[in-house]
């Protein structure tokens, strides 16, 4: 169980290709999941946006502390809003494009795409605070 207060979402992003995008959704609403819902409350949400709070950086952190919750990240770059892809409307996903459907659903969510414009490797990070219900 992950417990109340600041966190971070740490990714390491190996072999990023030119003109990557990155989408995240993490969603919880209660009526899903309700024996978890008495810790979290009524709905989680933590959705990839231009805002600010999406920082990345291609120099190699130096050990750990970069995924731990007041690590100073003012010289990360923040990560730019991109337009998704055309995706088309299928009447059955495959292997080969099961991508747009979970892409969709992200998209759906309210998750916004984000630029990954520098190819190679890459370390991404998002704070954010989990509160009780009632933000107690």
């Amino acid at each position: 169980m992950v417990s109340f207060g600041d966190h971070v979402l740490s990714l390491v992003l190996e072999e990023v290709p030119n003109d990557a995008l990155l989408a995240v959704s993490i969603v919880h609403h209660a009526g899903r999941v309700p024996l978890i819902s008495q810790q979290l409350g009524e709905v989680l949400k933590l959705l990839s946006d231009a805002d600010g709070t999406w920082k990345s950086t291609t120099i190699k952190p130096a050990d750990d502390q970069w995924m731990k919750s007041g690590f100073d990240d003012s010289a990360w770059t923040a990560l730019e809003l991109t337009q998704p892809p055309a995706l088309e409307k299928r009447r059955m996903y495959t292997r080969d494009n099961i991508w747009e459907m979970s892409l969709q659903m992200t998209l759906d969510a309210g998750a916004k795409c984000l630029r990954l414009n520098t190819p190679g490797q890459m370390w991404v990070r998002r704070s954010f605070q989990l509160t009780k219900a009632g933000g107690k």
